[in-house]
């Protein structure tokens, strides 16, 4: 029982940690995006911080599985494609857009995983999911539309792209499911950064040594540089495995659903942004329309438990 207990804290402070990471990351990147890095360098800055953390905490995982020679290719199009140019859309996305919009809109990716899972997996949609849908687009449409009403054309693209990379994360997600559950997250993370790093290196290596944050470096905008190349960059994606051991995906979704609260309030308290009325119907609606979609997961999940133990 203490054991279960155990695993049980440790599954929710994982998620906790997680969130606050990932939220910490918006407000985060958009103080150092413009004056400090360019969407490039901040793109190789995120893919070598998480190689580098990524392969020294692997050194000390016992689980010493022999790689398949498939996998590499799962590696190296997750790498390139599901976080060299995720991280490059999310970090222009963000330059462009409010961290409020972005932080609402990014909350969507299990829709965006549903939806892909449909096409490629043929997952029947239920009433219930197909509502969810529904309900949590109609919150990210009510962002991107509202900035086109106030003529900001500049947010909108911003938020249009943050969409898009949500659906590209969503991509990677679900391409990468099979070696996810074959592999230790650090295994599986350190390939795929590596990738990504190779990939990325000889595209973005210019604008990086271009950037004021490597030619007159300030120890404020560093530190926030060192915060999100290690934590959201490397930790969040480790411990979120960690949290789905023992944790159902509604409670660990409910710790996801703060991201764009703590995410707005940073930004607020920074003067990143000030709050619009539809913003909090907005975040009501993708947050509600999540949870639709995750409750009816869990349930099946649950059915299919009880039935085989019968």
């Amino acid at each position: 029982m203490k054991i279960k207990s155990s695993g049980s804290l440790i599954g929710h402070i994982s998620a906790l940690l997680a969130a606050i990471f990932f939220a910490l990351n918006i407000p985060a990147t958009k103080y150092i995006l413009g004056e400090w890095l360019d969407p490039f360098s901040y793109t190789l800055l995120r893919v070598t911080g998480g190689m580098i953390v990524c392969w020294v905490i692997s050194l000390f995982v016992k689980d010493k599985i022999t790689i398949s020679k498939k996998d590499y290719i799962t590696f190296l199009l997750g790498g390139t494609i599901g976080l060299s140019v995720f991280f490059f859309l999310y970090g222009y996305s963000i330059f462009k857009t409010s961290p409020i919009d972005a932080s609402i809109i990014l909350t969507i990716t299990p829709i965006m995983v549903l939806i892909v899972s449909s096409f490629v997996f043929k997952e029947k949609i239920t009433k219930r999911k197909s509502l969810g849908v529904f309900v949590a687009l109609a919150g990210a449409l009510l962002v991107i539309l509202t900035q086109k009403n106030t003529g900001n054309n500049s947010a909108m693209t911003g938020n249009i792209l943050i969409l898009a990379s949500a659906l590209l994360y969503g991509i990677y997600l679900i391409y990468t499911r099979n070696i996810s559950q074959k592999y230790n997250p650090a295994i599986m993370l350190r390939w795929i950064y590596l990738f990504a790093f190779i990939f990325t290196l000889p595209i973005c290596i210019k604008e990086l040594f271009e950037s004021k944050l490597f030619t007159n470096p300030e120890t404020t905008p560093v530190l926030i540089a060192v915060f999100i190349a290690v934590f959201p960059s490397a930790l969040a994606y480790m411990l979120l495995p960690l949290a789905m051991k023992s944790l159902s995906v509604t409670v660990v979704s409910m710790y996801n659903y703060a991201i764009p609260i703590i995410a707005s309030v940073v930004a607020i308290f920074l003067k990143q942004a000030t709050l619009r009325w539809d913003e909090p119907i907005a975040a009501a609606l993708v947050i509600l329309g999540v949870y639709f979609v995750i409750s009816s997961k869990n349930k099946k999940s649950m059915n299919a438990k009880s039935k085989g133990q019968q």
